[in-house]
């Protein structure tokens, strides 16, 4: 299975989805439920093409990194084959975030969306630069949602950065999945313990007020009291010589 086929395949499911999105319903949101219904079967012919995709990245992922270690062991250059397991792992997650995207599609900003990851990941595969479609994003209605998040043009940095703080367990297994989880649940552990440590800081700097008395004491009551220890003090004076 070749790169060549996953780029097709990618192409091919970016083609059915911009058919569909020529239905005028698509445009309008009180019928998109409706257009979502007329399509269904073909979105999820789409996804089921995507999850294809994604395997043929992770044989790709498995391959390069088995022929990593084996070069490393032989002290080769393995800079070709750190190159194609970076090239898998960028398009696994573009292959996944369209996936994801497309199985909760709900609204037109959603499916703009998967169309669009799917036309990054094309250009990727040609060996083009991961840019937004313009074409797409001023497609009427225009969607702010949309154009803020993929003018960005951040979506691809983030992506290598997961992957330089994953390679080396990348290479060590050549499971994209599998590392992928292992990433996640070290982001949401330290998320949970980052949220911990700001909560037991801000109890500590917040300060204490202290809560005075409070007296309850009746103006009767403070007289008796008064005469109390006055005779108490007279009752317990020394004599007077």
């Amino acid at each position: 299975m070749s790169v060549e086929d996953i780029k097709n395949k990618a192409s091919n499911v970016k083609g059915k989805i911009q058919k569909m999105m020529k239905d005028k319903q698509f445009k309008n949101e009180a019928k998109f439920f409706d257009w979502k219904c007329k399509y269904s079967m073909q979105l999820n012919e789409c996804a089921g093409e995507l999850n294809l995709c994604k395997e043929m990245f992770s044989l790709i992922a498995f391959t390069s990194a088995e022929a990593i270690r084996k070069g490393e062991d032989e002290c080769r250059d393995t800079s070709l084959q750190r190159n194609e397991l970076r090239n898998a792992f960028l398009g696994y997650l573009m292959m996944d975030d369209a996936l994801y995207t497309l199985k909760s599609i709900d609204n037109y900003d959603s499916l703009t969306f998967a169309y669009e990851y799917l036309d990054m990941a094309e250009k990727r595969l040609k060996g083009e630069k991961a840019k937004r479609n313009l074409h797409t994003l001023f497609r009427k209605p225009e969607r702010e949602g949309v154009k803020s998040v993929l003018e960005n043009e951040e979506l691809d940095e983030k992506r290598l950065k997961i992957y330089s703080e994953t390679e080396e367990e990348l290479i060590n297994t050549g499971n994209i999945e599998t590392t992928l989880k292992h990433y996640r649940e070290r982001k949401k552990e330290e998320k949970k313990n980052g949220k911990i440590i700001a909560k037991n800081n801000s109890q500590k700097e917040s300060p204490t007020v202290a809560v005075p008395d409070k007296n309850y004491e009746s103006e009767e009551e403070r007289r008796k009291r008064v005469e109390n220890e006055n005779s108490r003090s007279f009752n317990t004076a020394p004599p007077e010589i």
